[in-house]
């Protein structure tokens, strides 16, 4: 694993999700209010692209079938038709956002 710059704090405002290409792999950067996570990009139900869809506290609705996952952890919370997600470590230092791939 390597750790990945991913941009400034401020490039990812509380409440905000952004998905990134990096290394062959769409990963959603999301920033709640309890700090920052990583997990997959796309939803595992029919790949749709989480970045697309809406975040509502710890949690992201895909917009396709409306898949619910936590963004914490990656389990599937609504739509069993989708497994859960894989999630990364994200630290933040000096103001930059940190990701393991």
């Amino acid at each position: 694993m390597a750790w990945r710059d991913v941009g400034t704090v401020e490039d990812y405002p509380k409440g905000s999700m952004r998905n990134l290409s990096l290394d062959g792999r769409l990963v959603l950067v999301v920033h709640t209010s309890d700090g920052f996570h990583a997990m997959d990009g796309r939803c595992s139900h029919m790949g749709m692209d989480l970045g697309r869809g809406r975040l509502e506290g710890d949690t992201v609705e895909c917009s396709l079938h409306h898949a619910v996952f936590d963004v914490r952890d990656g389990k599937v919370l609504r739509n069993l038709a989708a497994r859960d997600l894989r999630t990364y470590p994200v630290r933040v230092e000096d103001g930059r956002v940190l990701l393991d791939l």
